[in-house]
């Protein structure tokens, strides 16, 4: 400028991000749903004509496995044998009332018992779930001492879930919002939901089962970290707040695994060859309540080992 200023400065955009960094819970799958905008399908079938065969599960009528597909986790209670109420991969499809599961059920029993089976199948779709933030914080120039910041329309961008060795498994969810808050005081008529009562999920206790493959690798697999990226980028337009559009989704694994002396380099033959395989995690909440994380069609883009990663 003419006088020697300095150019005037305005603030034109922003961008409201928020990272939440949490032990997993229960809370913690409801996020997962979100950050793969999929909707969940729920399924749950009580009968007393379910029989378990030697390979999988039948009925003599009805149609209790019309809504069950290959790939999809049934959770299955109630037969008299214990070894049979477990988690199982639906492998086949004969029909609606046969179907065959990984594993095998370890005993047969004919039908009899009250019987549940259950699936609350969610999986990549284009369906987001849109949430409303709030950052309290300690404002003596506040109202009631509390500063409120609370942005509108957030998605999640990405999340991942750390299983380690040993501790607390955690997340860290990546959200972004659309609309800023339009004041620092409280939403009139807002209460505050009740505390969460369900327990941090622990590697040694709470990981029931890894999935490899299509086959449990428990005990073999010993830690890996699951993320999930919609990498969502802001689009501007004069005269309009920014939004932001859905990119490419994916879903990346980071895993350590023993090597067991029996089959040293089936991993690494899988990475040369560029052969797709399953991957998956399943946790036990206590009480009945189970979570997979499954991912069918996988390709293993890095292989490395270390010496002290052969085990005999």
């Amino acid at each position: 400028s003419l006088d020697f200023n300095a150019v005037r400065q305005i603030q034109d955009t922003k961008e409201i991000m928020a990272e939440i960094e949490t032990e997993v819970t229960k809370q913690t799958v409801g996020m997962l749903l979100a950050a793969v905008h999929g909707t969940e399908s729920a399924l749950s079938v009580t009968a007393s004509n379910i029989s378990a065969t030697a390979s999988g599960l039948s009925a003599a009528a009805g149609t209790p496995f019309a809504n069950v597909n290959v790939g999809d986790f049934i959770f299955v209670t109630g037969f008299a044998g214990a070894s049979l109420n477990r988690t199982y991969l639906v492998t086949a499809k004969a029909s609606s009332t046969v179907i065959t599961t990984y594993p095998a059920p370890a005993i047969t029993e004919s039908a009899g018992a009250s019987v549940t089976v259950k699936c609350n199948r969610t999986i990549n779709a284009n369906t987001p779930t849109y949430y409303t933030g709030q950052n309290r914080v300690i404002d003596e120039s506040a109202v009631d001492d509390i500063d409120f910041y609370t942005p509108f329309d957030g998605i999640v961008n990405s999340q991942s879930v750390a299983v380690g060795e040993t501790g607390i498994l955690t997340s860290t969810v990546s959200m972004m919002f659309e609309k800023d808050s339009v004041a620092t005081t409280a939403i009139s008529g807002q209460t505050d939901a009740a505390a969460l009562t369900d327990a941090p999920l622990s590697a040694v206790q709470n990981v029931a089962n890894w999935y490899f493959g299509g086959a449990s690798v428990l005990c073999m697999l010993k830690s890996a970290t699951i993320n999930i990226n919609n990498n969502y980028q802001k689009d501007d337009a004069a005269g309009c707040v920014s939004r932001y559009g859905r990119g490419q989704f994916d879903v990346t694994v980071e895993g350590v695994s023993r090597s067991s002396i029996a089959d040293s380099m089936n991993v690494r033959d899988l990475y040369y060859a560029g052969t797709r395989t399953a991957f998956g995690v399943e946790f036990d909440h206590g009480g009945g309540d189970k979570t997979v994380i499954y991912i069918p069609q996988g390709v293993l883009t890095a292989w490395d080992m270390d010496d002290s990663q052969n085990t005999i």
